[in-house]
């Protein structure tokens, strides 16, 4: 059975006392150095790379704030075609304290793949 975290420990920061606090990093410190330990063995972890990342990243919004970009970028290059092949329809379900507005990026980063939102 999965863990519900990837952490060796449950001892929570906030609210803790000084010798809590050092064991919290420590182990914090300890578990990061096995970042993949506690993953699906079928699963293939590579670098998101952009090849075109100067013209990508000029196509998108610069009113956003740097992380919701990069995002961006990662959604605008997704393997549209490929994940269409794969469900046959894109049905995208977004729960999110937002706008809402991403159904008509995903249409224009999908290139028209989205069969619903």
């Amino acid at each position: 059975m999965r863990r519900k975290t990837t952490s060796i420990h449950n001892i929570k920061n906030k609210g803790s006392n000084r010798p809590q606090r050092a064991l919290y990093l420590l182990l914090n410190w300890v578990n990061n150095l096995f970042p993949y330990s506690d993953i699906d063995d079928s699963l293939v972890i590579r670098d998101f790379i952009c090849e075109d990342l100067r013209n990508q990243w000029a196509r998108l919004d610069i009113k956003i704030s740097p992380p919701r970009r990069l995002s961006d970028l990662f959604l605008l290059k997704l393997p549209w075609d490929k994940i269409k092949k794969e469900l046959g329809k894109i049905n995208i379900l977004d729960i999110g304290c937002g706008s809402g507005n991403y159904g008509s990026k995903l249409e224009d980063y999908s290139a028209n793949r989205i069969a619903s939102y």
